[in-house]
């Protein structure tokens, strides 16, 4: 929350919703810790459940602030946190620069925290055997060259903001106002949808970013798993039958 604050602060917009977001959020996480703490698969269990329950109760503060009632506030924290990108705003070219980084941080946030909640913590939870069906691909050979789950996480985490910083750059090349494409990069790699203008994309009446959006929405919505065996060059790259499906079903719809 202070990075929207600061963006406020600078551009001489309300940024006081956003501290006062800033200091509940850490208030409330000191007293959670202080209260006790938990260890096993249990702890982690908890802790991911209550995480994702408070985190859009925490992060809709600033919207609250910025006269919504709470009930919008969070239906457009949940909207973003899920990358659904539906909104309750009716003219979103009315919000200050801070709500519109804020919308597309909780779609930054939300698309990576889907992609380590699926790599990390369901498999240690053995949640309906996902922890197999990860690995299920792989022959034994293939296993033993895998990095452990904290090694894949760095990575896919690294994988994930390096997509968002290239679309970001190629956003800006492309002519889009460098705070616009830090935003819509965001809202393009995790598949979310929020954008600046009423007009989405659109505003711009430029083809060349709406050839950018397709091109890292699709890259968005693969696995990132893929990525990461690619990059290790292992053998089974070629035999990424998900992806397969997944570019066709994205092909077959568009026009001849």
């Amino acid at each position: 929350m202070l990075i929207p604050a600061i963006t406020n602060k600078y551009l001489s917009y309300e940024w006081k919703n956003f501290l006062a977001g800033f200091i509940i959020t850490c208030t409330s996480g000191v007293i959670f810790i202080l209260l006790g703490k938990l260890n096993g698969t249990p702890a982690i269990f908890a802790i991911t459940s209550c995480t994702w329950i408070a985190l859009p109760l925490f992060a809709a503060i600033p919207f609250y602030f910025d006269n919504l009632s709470y009930v919008d506030a969070l239906f457009e924290t949940i909207s973003g946190i899920t990358t659904t990108g539906a909104t309750i705003f009716n003219d979103i070219e009315k919000q200050s620069p801070g709500i519109l980084l804020w919308r597309a941080m909780l779609h930054g946030i939300g698309g990576f925290g889907v992609i380590t909640l699926g790599i990390a913590v369901f498999p240690m939870l053995k949640i309906l055997g996902l922890n197999n069906l990860l690995y299920s691909e792989y022959s034994d050979a293939t296993k033993r060259k895998l990095p452990n789950t904290r090694s894949v996480v760095i990575h896919v985490t690294a994988i994930y903001y390096s997509l968002i910083l290239l679309c970001v750059f190629s956003y800006y090349l492309a002519g889009m106002p460098l705070f616009d494409a830090i935003c819509h990069g965001m809202s393009a790699v995790s598949t979310g949808g929020f954008a600046n203008y009423n007009d989405s994309i659109g505003h711009y009446n430029n083809p060349m970013l709406e050839v950018i959006t397709i091109i890292f929405m699709i890259l968005g919505s693969l696995p990132f798993l893929s990525y990461l065996k690619i990059i290790r060059r292992l053998d089974i790259c070629h035999d990424e039958q998900e992806c397969h499906y997944h570019l066709d079903a994205a092909y077959l719809p568009s026009p001849p």
